[in-house]
């Protein structure tokens, strides 16, 4: 693996050991995206209990990458957006220019992967995300 990719390379998200097997991946969302100063980008997933969300990411400086329920995340927009993150996250990566998380619920839900970028200019990232089976096997 690279040691620090560049904005456009996917090798962060493979592993040795599926290159050296000679898999490939296939990414349900694989993107280079924008987002404003201090904005934030939602990613909407549907997934059934015992499947697992994937999901990574490359920025072109810092941001925090939020996973939360429907529930918490509309709270937040309900709410304004008065904090900087949904107060009833799962999980919050923070100040990183690179964040890859894997969350596999027990029960059908919907989740959202929040990019928030914080900073007074637009960050240019890389997203690669997939919801895969028990088996592995993207959904």
């Amino acid at each position: 693996m690279a040691s620090r990719p560049g904005i456009s390379s996917f090798d962060s998200w493979v592993s040795e050991e599926t290159l050296a097997a000679g898999q490939h991946l296939a990414f349900g969302i694989c993107e280079v995206i924008s987002v404003g100063a201090f904005d934030e980008l939602p990613y909407v997933f549907e997934i059934n209990g015992g499947q697992k969300l994937s999901f990574s990411l490359t920025a072109s400086h810092e941001v925090d990458l939020v996973l939360c329920d429907e529930n918490a995340y509309d709270g937040w927009v309900d709410a304004g957006l008065q904090t900087e993150h949904p107060a009833d996250a799962i999980l919050t990566l923070r100040h990183a220019c690179q964040h890859s998380l894997e969350f596999r619920p027990d029960e059908d839900t919907t989740l959202i992967a929040i990019i928030i970028n914080l900073a007074d200019r637009p960050v240019q990232a890389v997203v690669a995300a997939n919801v895969l089976d028990s088996a592995g096997r993207p959904c």
